[in-house]
């Protein structure tokens, strides 16, 4: 069935973005796409993760739809009219997207289908307390760092254009290295229940946790609230305590809820009643720009021709510390300007007054046409599921952890971002990581 499912999703979305012209019925081609998405998902979770709805493949799923379908069935007309694109480019932008969750899900199909249960690994044989307790510590100092030096700025990030910094960049960076050795503490201690939890947690890094989340749902911050929290959502699921898919529900709705009114709130609107807060448009209203970025940067890239990866060279480089302004200052490259100032410019203008980010698809068809679609949503798929029963089995090294966890705590943002902004943060996590267990002497030995 899922064979059948994905040879049709190829006919109809190829069919889609390079015959469009052929296409008697618009309506009901849309009407064909979005079901066609929406049952391939359910089939392919039916197969992989009947057993645990909890996956990345389910969230970014939801994520997927609303960041490049939702514009073909809601209307965003009363928003704004750059939102407003003709039937047959909306066609091309959501054959564009299916052609690369394709893409996406043979990557996952071919990564479940390895044995994970022979995998061997080095375990960790040595004390991590005073690891864990340095990190902890790191955080505390970074985190006090940043309230005062960077928190009047997030504070006016919505209100008066607050400058930001790379502070937040390291307090995510710290908390997540916290919070996995915090929970593999937890887990050796035989943790079980929220109330072992929190008779066995730190109560610093307990009280790090409510500080940060507190502070950026109430500056409106959403996306720094997810790198922190999500990483602990699912070390709990894994370490402590499975979350029951009626509960995974209930978080994502009111989830969706909580950010919608909190946008609301930082852009100074109020929604006047309950009926007006359930309307699809205002629960749906973040995704408006990333739905948009894929006819704009389709018609860019057609226009233009792609930037057959220069746009995304300086991003590579960011990996390695310093690499970027080496090489910037020694050959004086200039990078292509980034799909997120493309689509920014399209839509708001040259003047625009804040940025309208982008979309991953569009990112990588912008970047190497239709090819990159294909290989970098393959691969996308291929790590995510690969690290994901990786660390089902217990058979991560605390090193690949760490990158699922980044790449995870990333997974509500990551369709609305260049496909490789996450680099970075991923490698200087796993930078900091190994600098800290060489000090403290953290050593390995085979499972």
């Amino acid at each position: 069935m899922l064979v059948i499912l994905i040879i049709l999703s190829i006919i109809l979305s190829f069919k889609g973005f390079y015959n469009t012209n052929t296409i008697e019925d618009v309506d009901l081609f849309i009407l064909q796409m979005n079901i066609l998405y929406i049952v391939l998902n359910m089939v392919y979770l039916f197969n992989y993760r009947r057993k645990g709805i909890f996956c990345p493949e389910f969230l970014l799923s939801i994520v997927f739809y609303f960041s490049c379908f939702i514009l073909s069935i809601v209307s965003f007309s009363g928003i704004s009219n750059n939102y407003i694109f003709p039937k047959n480019e909306m066609v091309r932008g959501m054959s564009l997207a299916l052609i690369g969750w394709i893409s996406f899900i043979i990557g996952a199909i071919i990564a479940n289908k390895r044995d994970y249960s022979k995998v061997v690994i080095k375990n960790i044989k040595t004390d991590i307390t005073a690891a864990r307790l340095f990190l902890i510590c790191c955080s505390c100092l970074i985190m006090t760092y940043f309230l005062f030096e960077d928190g009047q700025s997030y504070i006016n990030r919505y209100r008066s254009d607050g400058k930001l910094t790379d502070s937040v960049f390291w307090l995510t960076l710290f908390m997540v290295l916290s919070s996995f050795y915090e929970f593999m503490n937890l887990h050796n201690k035989n943790t079980k229940t929220i109330k072992t939890l929190l008779i066995n947690i730190n109560k610093l890094y307990l009280i790090l946790v409510l500080i940060i989340v507190t502070f950026f749902l109430f500056t409106g911050n959403r996306s720094e609230v997810l790198q922190v929290l999500l990483p602990i959502i699912f070390l709990y699921h894994t370490y402590i305590q499975k979350i029951k898919p009626k509960y995974l529900f209930a978080f994502v709705i009111l989830s969706i809820f909580l950010f919608t009114v909190i946008r609301e709130g930082r852009s100074g609107d109020s929604v006047v009643n309950y009926s007006e807060l359930i309307r699809i448009e205002n629960l749906t209203k973040d995704f408006i720009s990333a739905n948009a970025a894929l006819p704009v940067l389709i018609n860019h890239t057609e226009r233009q021709g792609s930037a057959m990866g220069y746009n995304a060279f300086l991003q590579i480089l960011a990996i390695v510390p310093f690499l970027q302004g080496i090489v910037m200052n020694l050959f004086e490259f200039q990078s292509l300007e980034s799909s997120s100032l493309i689509n920014s410019i399209e839509l708001r203008g040259v003047n625009f007054d804040s940025g309208q980010g982008t979309n991953v698809i569009g990112d990588l068809f912008y970047t190497m046409d239709i090819y990159g679609v294909l290989i970098g949503m393959f691969l996308l798929g291929y790590a995510f599921v690969f690290l994901f029963n990786r660390f089902n089995y217990r058979k991560l090294n605390i090193y690949q952890s760490i990158a699922f966890l980044v790449m995870f705590g990333n997974i509500i943002y990551l369709v609305r971002v260049e496909f490789f902004y996450i680099l970075r943060l991923i490698s200087f996590s796993l930078i900091v990581l190994l600098f800290v267990n060489s000090f403290f002497g953290v050593k390995y030995t085979r499972a």
